[in-house]
């Protein structure tokens, strides 16, 4: 039996593992440097700020992408336990626990061994791997200089072994322009978990600005993170003069290039319906009839142009955000940031997103320093009163391939200087020609767990006798193409070159004779694609089945009108133009019209099971019908809860800002016909005492919101009441 070393126990290694075992032709042997498996969502932590991820984060993609095949985050949840849409990367820690419990056995496993070198020796005619490893041992840690003193060093041989460390295995910092200093700190997004995480000093930082640099994903997500931390900071219950510290503080994000916001739930098929990104994006209907080719690299002008409309039909051109650095003047290869409120924050002007690269910076004072922002046409632009830097710039695989000899590295055509393309693979990214034993899994940018698990099973097979022709995309001639196309940062080039989901899975598994299980949907070009599609003989059928059971039920819901309450949520964020028209006949609530401005603030949730909340004020000028004008001001807080897909309205206390009773939750209307009628909802659940109907009507535009109108109407004995109050942006045409 043929021994298979894998280095590394995240998604990437266990997979491997479960499939190599499970194909009863290797001997598996999985070595990993930390205490525990799970890799970079691994849970708990020593401290909150260990590892790239706080256990709260969200993944970007939802639970249907975001698993393996035969094992569905049904089995997760038990009793009333619920598994969000886009779970915690510490519910993504469970269910590889989970896993590892189903299918890997324990005795697999060499935890705490950190592989040192991975060395491919001439043996018997052929070559094995020398494994070196280190582990501690037990015992006092000695004093002096202790290097080395506690730890201890194994050596194996092996026939095969896979890199399963992990693509994104190290923050990129190379590109720091602030250094480390007394007057401003900087810091690599894996890094930020709260906002004092910024500063050298827990002090007052008002009407200071923040820096964050970088053109993809996760600078997006971090700004909104920051953006988010800052506006909780003032809108919280009893804000005091702690929270004070970060009065007036503005995000500077500076981007080379236009970043496309696109929210976790995006417009469905018919009007005001909308589903989870992922399951819009990776519908099988949307490639061509007959069998699905994929691709990868760089996008011809058709392809790009599909893509560029794509995105545009989910996030809008953008112009109404009022940032210039947001939109493109023609069909270029978009980028996308994948966040709940970039777009609301950079409306609100809370993050101010300016065109170009950051190229130095100049000392201002005891406590901030000035950026210097070179936009793309050239021009040197200053960024006063920057107190901290954020650097997200990604992550380098080069920790990854550390342990690999030169002789090694020379042979997979490393090349150190670029990050997004370190070695040439072919194979779907599996193995370079010259090293035939040497594997790699999910090493590529922003690997899925369904080709995770793909690369494994092509491995296993190849590495049993089965040849698998090369792509043509793969050519090496194609990757070198490629790797200098990224050099010269061409516009071709999209965000994540290795990205046909749909195409690999689908590619691969034809080349596998994986059996197809597409119930309950009609049949293989209908529906989103899942791993649960694909299953080898010896997979658990029945977790696939409850997968895909599960994913028509959702897609089902979202037809109906699930996911409008949260939807509905998101786009409420931010300033609003508030017009209300007063009739009434009651002594007390006289008529007139208000004119003002209403702002939903994000903040923390006050309250346990509360998913999402906002702290809405509302400020203006209430005018009688005789003319005579006052100032008046509101505030209530809308709450979201996803296990039962609530949007509510409660009554707070004005002095602090705390919730006080629940005044009525929005029921959404039914879905029509498919037309395009509005989307409306109506108060329920009102206390005993209330006697009013509200009615609201949602106008929406892509992920956003045009406008709002929401009637309110009090009958009884006192005597008609009637408000009508409009919602539109600040400069939207109506």
């Amino acid at each position: 039996m043929k021994s298979v070393c894998i280095i590394g126990s995240g998604p990437a290694g266990l997979v491997a593992a479960k499939t190599f075992l499970q194909s009863g032709q290797f001997k598996v042997t999985v070595y990993e440097k930390d205490d525990k498996i799970g890799g970079i969502w691994s849970f708990p932590k020593r401290s909150e700020s260990d590892g790239y991820l706080s256990s709260r984060t969200p993944t970007n993609l939802s639970k249907f992408t975001v698993g393996f095949s035969d094992l569905s985050w049904r089995s997760l949840g038990t009793g009333e336990s619920h598994v969000p849409m886009f779970p915690a990367a510490a519910q993504v820690g469970q269910y590889l626990e989970l896993y590892r419990d189903r299918y890997v056995p324990s005795s697999t496993f060499k935890l705490q061994h950190r592989v040192v070198s991975a060395d491919r020796e001439k043996q018997d005619g052929g070559h094995r791997w020398k494994i070196v490893s280190e582990t501690k041992v037990d015992g006092p840690e000695p004093a002096g200089d202790s290097t080395g003193a506690n730890t201890k060093e194994e050596t194996e041989y092996f026939d095969y072994v896979i890199n399963a460390a992990g693509f994104f295995s190290k923050p990129s910092v190379s590109s720091r322009l602030i250094p480390p200093s007394k007057t401003v700190k900087e810091v690599h997004t894996s890094q930020f978990r709260e906002l004092d995480d910024l500063f050298v000093e827990r002090s007052s930082h008002a009407g200071k600005n923040i820096l964050v640099y970088g053109g993809g994903n996760s600078a997006g997500e971090v700004a909104s993170n920051i953006a988010f931390q800052l506006s909780s900071s003032q809108y919280s219950p009893n804000a005091s003069i702690h929270n004070n510290r970060f009065e007036g503080v503005k995000v500077y994000h500076v981007t080379p290039r236009p970043l496309y916001a696109i929210p976790p739930y995006v417009p469905g098929d018919s009007a005001n319906t909308f589903m989870p990104l992922d399951l819009k994006f990776y519908e099988l209907k949307w490639r061509q009839p007959g069998p699905i080719v994929s691709s990868s690299g760089p996008l011809g002008p058709e392809a790009a142009a599909a893509l560029y409309s794509a995105i545009h039909g989910i996030a809008g051109d953008q112009k109404d955000l009022g940032a210039e650095a947001l939109v493109t003047t023609e069909e270029t290869t978009p980028y996308a940031t994948l966040s709940e409120s970039y777009a609301e924050f950079v409306r609100s002007g809370l993050i101010i997103p300016i065109a170009g690269r950051v190229s130095g910076y100049k000392e201002q004072d005891a406590s901030t320093v000035t950026a210097i922002v070179t936009t793309n046409d050239g021009t040197d632009t200053p960024i006063p009163n920057i107190a901290a830097s954020v650097v997200a710039n990604g992550y380098t695989p080069t920790a990854a391939l550390s342990f690999l000899s030169s002789t090694t590295k020379l042979a997979l055509e490393y090349d150190e200087t670029s990050t997004r393309l370190p070695i040439l693979l072919q194979n779907y990214q599996t193995l370079h020609p010259a090293v035939p034993d040497l594997g790699f899994i999910g090493f590529y940018e922003g690997p899925y767990w369904g080709v995770m698990e793909m690369q494994a099973r092509l491995l296993a097979a190849r590495w049993s006798g089965t040849e698998i022709p090369i792509h043509p995309d793969e050519s090496l001639e194609r990757l070198r193409s490629l790797r200098q196309a990224m050099r010269e940062r061409r516009t071709d080039v999209p965000q994540y070159w290795f990205s046909d989901y749909i195409g690999y899975l689908e590619e691969i598994s034809s080349a596998l004779g994986l059996e197809r299980n597409d119930p309950p949907f009609a049949s293989a070009g209908v529906g989103p694609i899942s791993p649960a599609r694909y299953l080898a003989s010896k997979d658990a059928h029945e977790e696939a089945v409850a997968t895909m059971e599960d994913l028509k039920a959702t897609l089902d819901d979202c037809a109906k009108g699930k996911f409008r309450a949260r939807a509905a949520f998101r786009a409420l964020q931010g300033l609003w133009q508030v017009e209300r028209r007063i009739e009434s006949k009651r002594v007390r609530m006289p008529s007139g019209t208000f004119v003002g401005t209403g702002t939903f603030h994000p903040r923390a949730p006050t309250e346990k099971g509360v998913d999402l909340e906002y702290l809405y004020i509302e400020e203006g000028d209430f005018t009688l019908l005789s003319g005579q004008k006052s100032p008046v001001s509101q505030r209530s807080v809308y709450r979201y809860i996803e296990a039962t897909d609530t949007l509510s309205e409660w009554v707070v206390n004005p002095i602090d800002g705390i919730a006080v009773y629940r005044a009525h939750e929005l029921q959404f209307g039914e879905m029509g016909g498919g037309g395009e009628e509005a989307c409306t909802a109506r108060a329920t659940g009102l206390r005993a005492e209330d006697n009013y109907r509200t009615d609201y009507c949602f106008e929406f535009r892509a992920v956003a919101l045009r406008g709002l109108e929401v009637m309110h109407e009090i009958q009884g004995d006192g005597g008609e009441y009637v408000s009508v109050t409009t919602y539109k942006r600040p400069g939207e045409d109506r």
